[in-house]
Parts: C-alpha cells; structure tokens; sequence
C-alpha cells in the first residue's frame, strides 16, 4: 500500500510539473516584446527672418521669431521661438514642427557676442550659444528626450529683414 500512495505522489508531481512548465510556455508565448527606444544625432538648421510678415501668426521681436529650416534625419521643419516662455520665465521655448508631429524645447542663451560693439538694436550682428532640452513632443515625438547646443547669428538691418541663423546638433531618444 505503501508503494501505491508513492507511486500516486510521484504521479501527481509529474503532472503539476508538466501543467506549470505547459502554463510557463503558454504565458512566454502571450507577452509581448518591450519595444526598445531608438536614439538619433540630430542636426538642425533654421533661418528666422527678424522682421516676420504680419499675416504670418509670428511672433515679432521682442517676443520671438518664427522660420523655416530642416532636422536632419527627419527632414523640412518649421520653428517658432517665444522668448522667455519657459522654465517660469528664465528661458526660451522652441517649438518644431515636423512631418508627424512636434518637439518643444527649452532653451537657455549664453555667451552673447557683437562685432565691434553691442547696439540696443536686436537686429544689429549679434551672436550667441543656445542649449536647448526636449520637454515635450506630440506624434512621432511623443515622449522624446534629449538634448542639443548650437548657436544663433543674428545680421542685417531690421529693414528690410535681417535674419537669424539657428545651428544646433545633439541626440534625440524616441521611445519604442
């Protein structure tokens, strides 16, 4: 009798054995795959006219610009910078628009430079270093990260139209 009781364990932890390993299999086979993110070297070229077309929806300096230019891998872009948007007031907020969404940074200027001397001018040829953070995205954007730096030469005259040079370039993480 003693043989037959084992002999019954012995069965009995088989089967569980094998019910847990086929369960094991079952929920392997119905997880699905966490989706890696991708991360990009971005560069980004915009050219912003100082004195924008008032049917344009553009921002006038001193409140901002706006302009055209390109992200690369991404492609053709639009931009609109409003200074002093951001971080409670401290820093500058840059939207992109690109095909399938957008990217807002934060963006911080330092480093001011003129040829020569500065004027109270905000078109006369003036430089500077931007460091901007990606705070938020919609579309393709959404939940993107990262950072870049870059520059901003301003020249010409506000009249007719100067412009301002964008030149920036960093790391754009995209969620999987």
């Amino acid at each position: 009798m003693r043989s037959l009781d084992r002999a019954r364990r012995i069965g009995a932890v088989r089967g569980g054995v094998i019910a847990a390993a086929g369960a094991l299999a079952v929920a392997a086979a119905t997880v699905s795959p966490v989706a890696a993110s991708t991360t990009y070297a971005v560069t980004a070229h915009f050219s912003e006219p100082i004195a924008p077309s008032v049917l344009s929806g553009c921002p006038a300096a001193p409140e901002g610009f706006c302009g055209f230019g390109r992200v690369t891998p991404f492609g053709s872009a639009t931009d609109m910078i409003a200074f002093g948007a951001g971080c409670g007031g401290t820093c500058d907020l840059r939207t992109i628009t690109i095909a399938g969404g957008t990217l807002v940074l934060a963006e911080t200027f330092s480093e001011p430079g003129c040829p020569g001397s500065c004027h109270p001018n905000p078109a006369s040829p003036a430089s500077g270093s931007l460091s901007d953070v990606v705070i938020g995205g919609t579309g393709l954007f959404a939940g993107a990260s990262g950072t870049l730096s870059g520059t901003v030469k301003v020249a010409g005259g506000s009249k007719p139209a100067g412009e301002s040079q964008v030149m920036l370039s960093g790391t754009l993480t995209l969620p999987g």
